[in-house]
C-alpha cells in the first residue's frame, strides 16, 4: 500500500494513547472505563509508556520496516481523544513530522450551527496542533454504536461548510472498520460518489498541515500607492476577498495570475509567497488584457511572462489536470503533447490524462 503514488505515509503512534495526558503523567494504563475501555492506551506486552515511543520510535519503525525506497513517514495522526500534550506536539515538529487530528465539523441540517465547526487547530506550547478539517464516521454513528449508515450525513457537513461561504475543505476521513457493516460500506460508497462529482483540488495531508501553518503567519498590508501586499509561506497560494470588491487588474498585479468566484467570495490565485494585488479603477474597461487563470485542480509551479508577452505555464497536481483560462482577444493555447484544448463558453479548457502539463499562452 505504501508504494502506491497516491498514498502518503503516516503514523498513528505505537500504543494508540486514548488519554495521552493521563498516560504521560502516570505512565500507566489506569482504569478501564466506559469512555476508555482499554485504559489510557492499548495493553501491549512488555510495553512501558513513553511519548518518545509513540512519536519518534513509531515513525522510525515505519521508515525502517514498512516504507518502500524513496518514501518516509512524514505525518502523525493523533489517536484517542486527540489531545496530545505539548511535549508530544513539540516532538513531532522537531522530528520533522506533520500532524493532524482532533477538531472536525459535524454541522448538519439537524444542527445548523457554526458552533459545530472547529477551528484549524490549537496552540500547544510554541507549536500548533492541526485539527482535521471534517469529522469521521464515529461522530455520525455515536462512536460506532449505530446507526451504521450515519456517515452519509457527512455530505451535509461538506455542503454547509462550503455554502453560503466556504470555511472548510472536503476531508474524507474514516476508519477502515466502517466496511465491517453493510450499512457502513454503503454509506462510504454514497459519500465517495458525491465527493468524486465535485470540482476538487486534491492535496496530501502534509500539504494541508503546511498550509495551515502558513495561513497562521500570513500578513496583509495596505500600500500607500494603492493596492495590497500579501505575504505567506510556500504552501499558501490562495487569498480571498468579497465578490463586492473591485475586480483585480492582473496587468498591474505581481504574482497574482487569476481568480474565481464562489458564493460570497473571490478566490485569488498567487504564484509566490509574496504578491501585490491591485484593482481595476472605477469605470475602467473589464476586458482582459492579459491571460487569467480561472481555476485548476493542480498547483501552478511556473508562470513566466516572456519578452513577447507570451506566458509559459506548468501545472502539477495529483489527478489528471483540468484548468480553465480566460484569454484576451486574439490569444491561443499551445499545450504539450497529450493535452486537450477546447473552447468552453468564454473560456478555454485544458485537460490532460497526466498529473502534470506544460503549456504556452500567446497571441495567435
Amino acid at each position: 500500500m505504501y508504494a502506491l503514488p497516491w498514498v502518503e505515509v503516516g503514523s498513528h503512534t505505537w500504543s494508540h494513547p486514548f488519554n495521552w495526558v493521563a498516560a504521560s503523567e502516570t505512565h500507566s494504563r489506569g482504569k478501564e472505563t466506559k469512555n476508555f475501555p482499554y485504559g489510557n492506551y492499548l495493553p501491549l506486552p512488555n510495553y512501558t509508556f513513553s511519548t518518545k515511543s509513540n512519536v519518534v520510535d513509531a515513525a522510525q519503525y515505519i521508515d525502517d520496516k514498512l516504507c518502500p525506497p524513496g518514501k518516509k513517514c512524514n505525518m502523525i495522526l493523533w489517536p484517542g481523544d486527540c489531545n496530545p500534550p505539548d511535549e508530544a506536539v513539540a516532538m513531532a515538529y522537531e522530528t520533522g513530522l506533520g500532524n493532524i487530528n482532533g477538531g472536525g465539523a459535524p454541522i448538519s441540517k439537524t444542527r445548523p450551527t457554526l458552533s459545530d465547526v472547529w477551528p484549524m487547530g490549537i496552540p500547544k506550547g510554541k507549536y500548533f496542533q492541526v485539527y482535521a478539517a471534517q469529522s469521521n464516521e464515529e461522530v455520525f454513528t455515536h462512536n460506532w454504536q449505530g446507526p451504521y449508515f450515519g456517515f452519509e450525513r457527512v455530505v451535509e457537513s461538506y455542503q454547509m461548510t462550503d455554502s453560503p461561504r466556504r470555511i472548510k475543505p472536503i476531508d474524507l476521513y474514516y476508519h477502515p472498520y466502517i466496511v465491517t457493516k453493510a450499512a457502513g460500506a454503503k454509506s462510504l460508497h454514497t459519500v465517495y460518489q458525491w465527493v468524486l462529482k465535485q470540482p476538487l483540488h486534491a492535496i496530501y495531508g502534509h500539504q494541508y498541515f503546511r498550509s495551515v501553518n502558513d495561513w497562521r503567519q500570513a500578513t496583509v498590508a495596505r500600500l500607500l500607492a494603492g493596492g495590497w501586499r500579501l505575504r505567506s509561506g510556500a504552501e499558501m497560494r490562495q487569498w480571498t476577498q468579497p465578490v463586492t470588491a473591485a475586480t483585480p487588474a492582473l496587468a498591474n498585479c505581481q504574482n497574482i495570475v487569476g481568480w474565481n468566484e464562489h458564493e460570497q467570495q473571490r478566490y485569488l490565485h498567487a504564484t509566490a509567497g509574496q504578491a501585490v494585488l491591485r484593482s481595476q479603477a472605477a469605470g475602467q474597461s473589464l476586458a482582459a488584457t492579459v491571460p487569467r487563470l480561472i481555476e485548476a485542480n493542480a498547483d501552478v509551479t511556473r508562470w513566466a511572462v516572456q519578452n513577447d508577452r507570451s506566458v509559459q505555464i506548468s501545472l502539477q497536481g495529483h489527478l489528471p489536470v483540468e484548468a480553465l483560462f480566460q484569454l484576451p482577444s486574439g490569444w491561443s493555447v499551445q499545450a504539450a503533447k497529450g493535452a486537450k484544448v477546447e473552447q468552453a463558453a468564454a473560456a478555454v479548457r485544458v485537460s490532460s490524462s497526466g498529473a502534470t502539463v506544460d503549456l504556452t499562452l500567446k497571441r495567435a
